[in-house]
């Protein structure tokens, strides 16, 4: 719609998980390509971060992200720093109030901003469910 290039595109935020294996796979596939052939900044940002900075409303709050055996959690305080970093248990049983799943983009790449460019290579997903090799 806004006739970019990819010569335009000077650097790739890009959700790493906890989330579904095809979607986390084939996001960080491209992300990861596309940072790697045009020479360009790279950063991951987790599902659980996303929400959170997405749904800043000035109060601790939690993000959670549950499966079929229990809860991805974060936790942040009212400035935006982790309280509790990203855990997997089987009960939720923080009192704090949880985000809404929805993304505000402007927010992400507003925290993203400084952050400094990671390697492609070295980027990994985090699948909310474990594959194979890593069982």
């Amino acid at each position: 719609e806004n006739n970019a290039k990819a010569k335009d595109i000077k650097k790739i935020i890009v959700v790493s998980g906890p989330g579904s294996f095809t979607g986390i796979r084939i996001g960080l596939s491209i992300a990861k390509t596309m940072a790697y052939a045009l020479n360009i900044e790279i950063n991951t940002i987790s599902s659980l971060y996303a929400y959170l900075i997405s749904n800043n409303n000035g109060q601790k709050r939690k993000a959670v992200i549950e499966d079929n055996k229990g809860y991805y959690i974060c936790c942040f305080d009212e400035k935006d720093k982790v309280v509790e970093n990203e855990f997997y248990c089987e009960v939720d049983n923080i009192d704090l109030p949880c985000v809404e799943t929805k993304l505000d983009i402007n927010k992400i790449i507003d925290y993203c901003k400084d952050k400094k460019s990671e390697n492609p290579h070295h980027i990994k997903a985090n699948y909310v469910k474990k594959i194979e090799v890593e069982k």
